[in-house]
């Protein structure tokens, strides 16, 4: 749903790097017809997707992983706003029936 959204609203291209809580809606981004580009760092991705924002007027969209993959993303959310460039940052989350068990990267 997420996914069938963005491309409805005419997202083209998407930035970040895909592990366990973004991978499925990374998939089917790409199955809507929006590009992925994959990055070494959240950071640098973050920073893309703002400056893809700026560009075309449309919103850069970055994919992070949780944890410390959403926390490098912050940099560059940041910028955005204080530049006004148009970005959504989506991070994923261990699932809701791994709460309390210590899942990867569970923020209580």
């Amino acid at each position: 749903m997420i996914a069938a959204s963005f491309a409805k609203q005419g997202l083209k291209h998407s930035f970040g790097i895909v592990g366990i809580p973004v991978a499925e809606i990374a998939m089917f981004l790409q199955a809507n017809g929006v590009e992925y580009y994959g990055f070494r760092n959240e950071q640098a991705a973050a920073y893309a997707a703002g400056i893809y924002g700026y560009i075309t007027r449309t919103p850069g969209l970055v994919l992070a992983v949780s944890g410390p993959g959403m926390t490098n993303c912050v940099s560059g959310m940041a910028e955005a706003v204080i530049n006004k460039r148009p970005m959504i940052c989506i991070s994923g989350a261990s699932d809701n029936s791994l709460l309390g068990k210590g899942a990867f990267q569970e923020i209580d």
